[in-house]
């Protein structure tokens, strides 16, 4: 498995047939080029894609100093690094908004299940595979400049997206944190962010 964006993107150069490799997104080649343009919109757009459980973690949300105009007495906003929240810990009406940016609730503080921005380290090999498809269909076109290579890897990452939205659901969810964890994150400054 590949642990770095620049593993995945070689793994892409390879499937196209390139030769080369990427040492870094810097580089003047351009499979660098294509990359440092392309892998991160990539990488972020198949994360977001679903609630991927292997991306979700328990963080607690930070509390908005302006409350909600709505009638909900507190405002949260998801932590750094976080796509959405779409889920909370507790048993209360809440309400999601702004695609899952923001949660308003009358609790005063929040855990919430988020979809984060993981690195490339938390991939397993079936949300791999798929990015490193997707990186080949993008050199296909940007490499080569052949639409066919990059059709035929664009189906092979979307068969294998399939796949991988089914094994991700046979996952374990993450276990609920416990308040008093809460608590402790807090005062800890919020635990780690990945």
């Amino acid at each position: 498995m590949a642990t770095s964006s620049v593993d995945i993107c070689n793994q892409g150069v390879i499937l196209i047939g390139d030769a080369g490799s990427i040492t870094s997104f810097a580089e003047a080649s351009r499979p660098a080029q294509v990359a440092a343009a392309q892998y991160r919109r990539i990488k972020e757009t198949l994360l977001s894609k679903r609630n991927w459980k292997f991306a979700s973690f328990w963080r607690p949300l930070n509390r908005l100093t302006t409350p909600p105009k709505a009638r909900w007495a507190y405002a949260f906003a998801v932590p750094p690094g976080a796509f959405r929240v779409y889920e909370v810990d507790g048993d209360f009406d809440y309400e999601i908004l702004e695609g899952g940016k923001q949660l308003h609730c009358d609790e005063p503080e929040v855990m919430g299940l988020c979809l984060m921005n993981v690195v490339e380290a938390y991939f397993p090999a079936f949300f791999e595979t798929v990015l490193v498809e997707r990186m080949a269909g993008v050199f296909g076109v940007g490499v080569l400049g052949k639409p066919d290579i990059a059709r035929y890897w664009n189906n092979e990452a979307a068969g294998h997206l399939l796949e991988a939205e089914f094994l991700d659901d046979s996952m374990d969810p993450p276990d609920a944190p416990r308040m008093n964890e809460l608590t402790r994150m807090r005062s800890a400054g919020g635990g780690i962010l990945i």
